[in-house]
């Protein structure tokens, strides 16, 4: 809770780790991200929100890996960018409806991106 007796959070556990849906909330009591947990690892979508409620983002894991796409959204709600993962690995990344391309990842050394869930 916040100092002012407002809910800032809400975490499931289950044996001590992160389980099933977390979720976080600004001040204003607007929620601040959604984010699912299996066996204390992000797995599902994870969404995120601005200080008004509306959507930032969304990231696809699996057990703690980026998988399928992530997208940012405008202040306006329109798409801002895409990225696509599998296994960890930036396959393409698409910025204003632009045609994609093909990440700067290293397929060899596997760069992984950060997730921005809390833990």
């Amino acid at each position: 809770y916040f100092s002012d007796g407002k809910l800032s959070e809400y975490e499931n556990y289950y044996s001590g780790d992160f389980e099933g849906v977390q979720k976080y909330y600004y001040h204003n009591g607007n929620m601040k991200c959604e984010l699912t947990y299996y066996a204390d690892k992000l797995d599902g979508v994870q969404k995120y929100y601005d200080e008004n409620g509306k959507p930032e983002h969304n990231e696809d894991v699996i057990l703690g890996d980026a998988f399928g796409t992530w997208t940012w959204f405008n202040p306006d709600g329109t798409l801002k960018m895409t990225r696509t993962y599998y296994d960890d690995i930036q396959l393409s990344e698409t910025k204003n409806n632009a045609t994609p391309s093909v990440a700067p990842t290293d397929l060899k050394t596997k760069t992984k991106p950060k997730t921005t869930g809390k833990k």
